[in-house]
Parts: structure tokens; sequence; C-alpha cells
């Protein structure tokens, strides 16, 4: 049962995933919601379940143009779906906002 409520928010995502032999590895994806304690990415290269990983989102803003939101953390996966539809995977992460910025 979830605990908090999901924003369908799309932005684009940026993560870094450690390896059960240690290495990191990289994905990029869009979030197609997110909430307080985390997001679902669209990706063709999901992060196996349990994997630590660093997430990096940019929500574009309506107020000016070319501005954003800068949101940041750490995490693991918690499920991951693939499919015809589309792929991705779930994750648990405390997000903190690094920025908002404009070009303007």
């Amino acid at each position: 049962m979830r605990q908090s409520a999901r924003y369908e928010i799309q932005g684009v995502a940026r993560f870094r995933w450690r390896a059960s032999d240690g290495n990191w590895h990289e994905g990029s994806g869009t979030t197609s919601n997110i909430c307080r304690g985390g997001a679902f990415i669209a990706t063709q290269s999901a992060p196996p379940i349990a994997s630590y990983l660093h997430v990096e989102v940019r929500i574009p803003v309506s107020w000016a143009v070319e501005a954003e939101v800068r949101l940041s953390g750490f995490g693991d996966v918690r499920h991951v779906t693939t499919g015809e539809v589309g792929s991705g995977f779930g994750a648990f992460v405390l997000f903190r906002t690094d920025s908002v910025s404009s070009a303007v």
C-alpha cells in the first residue's frame, strides 16, 4: 500500500547504480511519476532490483522559459517492469532540491 501521493511529473532522469561487482553504471530515462519517497523512471536500461543508486531529475517549470527544478538523491531499486507498453523501474529515493535555474 502506498504511503504518499504520487504526482504525474515528467522530467529527464539520469541515474547511476552500483553493480554487485562494485562498478558504477549509468542510464537515463523519463519520470512518469514522483512522490515524496521516490519515482518511477521509464528507461530501457533498468538497474537490477535492490541496486544502490543515485538519481538526478530535471523538471521544466511553466513560469519561465528555459527554467527547471533539479532534484537529486540516493536510494534503491524496488521493482523493475518490462513489456510491450514500456520498461522502467520504481525506486525509493530521498530527493532534495538542488536548485531552480533559469537562463532568463
